[in-house]
């Protein structure tokens, strides 16, 4: 069974090294972004060759390795995630961001052992930011350091973000 052999820290390192060369990637066509102007084919140029990126990565390392995306057609869940491990992939979060030249956009990986994550790691190409978790280390590090939570209590003094689907008819349910 692979995922009893798994050494989730050798794992988290392959998916650090991962996360930074497709947020290369990622750098290299939002350089190309014409601003302006309709990006919709290059935003999808640049999400197919990340995620085609991770893949072929992940699999020199794992090569049995199951890929859940949100390229993997419903009926493909099943057998995704009833096998042993899987990684779940989205190499263009924040897609609307990206294609108008907003730097906030991540590409996400994680490793999951039957339903349990085990690791995760977002990165944020173009703020030189990688946050990450395993299940086995306390916490989650930003670039390698230990996120606190602020200890603010005021509302005032808070931030609170909100997001909501781009289409209209899906935000009214």
């Amino acid at each position: 069974n692979p995922a009893e052999r798994l050494n989730l820290d050798e794992a988290l390192a392959h998916s650090l090294e991962v996360a930074q060369g497709a947020g290369d990637i990622l750098k290299n066509y939002f350089k190309r972004l014409e601003r302006g102007k309709t990006n919709g084919a290059l935003m999808a140029e640049a999400d197919q060759a990340t995620e085609e990126f991770i893949r072929s990565r992940i699999r020199e390392m794992y090569p049995q390795s199951q890929f859940l995306t949100e390229e993997t057609p419903p009926g493909g869940y099943s057998r995704v995630t009833n096998s042993p491990c899987f990684w779940i992939a989205d190499s263009l979060d924040g897609e609307m961001n990206f294609s108008r030249g907003d730097e906030n956009f991540t590409l996400t990986l994680s490793l999951a052992v039957g339903s349990q994550v085990q690791l995760a790691v977002v990165h944020l190409p173009q703020r030189g930011r990688t946050y990450w978790a395993q299940i086995d280390k306390e916490g989650v590090f930003l670039n390698g350091l230990p996120v606190k939570v602020s200890e603010n209590s005021s509302t005032r003094d808070m931030v609170v973000a909100l997001d909501w689907p781009y289409s209209a008819k899906h935000r009214e349910t």
